[in-house]
């Protein structure tokens, strides 16, 4: 394992071997990270995430009590901020690809394979499934479902779960065509 300058690693987390850890990195525990797992200057992980709730008209804070599953062969991009979950863990399955800049919400769930480009944000609780591809800038709001083999086009909003083998862009996204088959629908 290397670890850059400037680091912050609770004493609850799990490093596998080969793993390569940037400078200036914050990992909060409960947190598990795979083997040969990659994560670039400036990422935050375990942090709490954005989580509310109205009480005599006043905002109150959900607890988050679960943590972060990072796979093997993983790549998180400079800047990213990953929630830990707030009852069950945000996971990060094996070779997810996750690039800069990126907000990766409370309870979260990318499937293997995944790849998930710069600037986007997955809200709380949405699921990403295996072999997805999340373009550019692209918003996933929170409890959304993107199916297996989807791909999300660069700087769409997914306001609604996305069937397998589908792509779709636009404001909101829409489906454009099947991915496996290249043709329109």
């Amino acid at each position: 394992v290397s670890i850059g300058h400037h680091c912050y690693i609770d004493s609850n987390v799990v490093i596998g071997d080969g793993t390569v850890i940037g400078n200036h990195v914050s990992i909060d525990s409960p947190c598990v990270i795979g083997k040969n797992v990659i994560i670039y200057s400036g990422v935050v992980i375990g942090t709490d995430g954005f989580g509310y709730f109205k009480e005599n008209n006043k905002n109150r804070k959900v607890p988050h009590f679960g943590g972060v599953s990072i796979g093997n062969d993983v790549e998180i991009g400079a800047n990213t901020c990953i929630d830990r979950g707030t009852i069950e863990d945000t996971v990060i399955c094996d070779n997810v690809k996750i690039d800069n800049l990126c907000h990766i919400g409370h309870n979260v769930y990318i499937g293997e394979n995944s790849l998930v480009t710069a600037l986007t944000v997955l809200g709380g609780s949405c699921k990403v499934e295996k072999n997805s591809y999340i373009g550019i800038g692209s918003v996933v709001k929170n409890q959304i479902e993107i199916g297996e083999n989807a791909l999300v086009g660069m700087g769409a909003v997914v306001t609604k779960s996305v069937l397998d083998n589908k792509v779709v862009a636009g404001v909101p996204a829409k489906t454009l065509y099947d991915n496996n088959k290249k043709g329109k629908i």
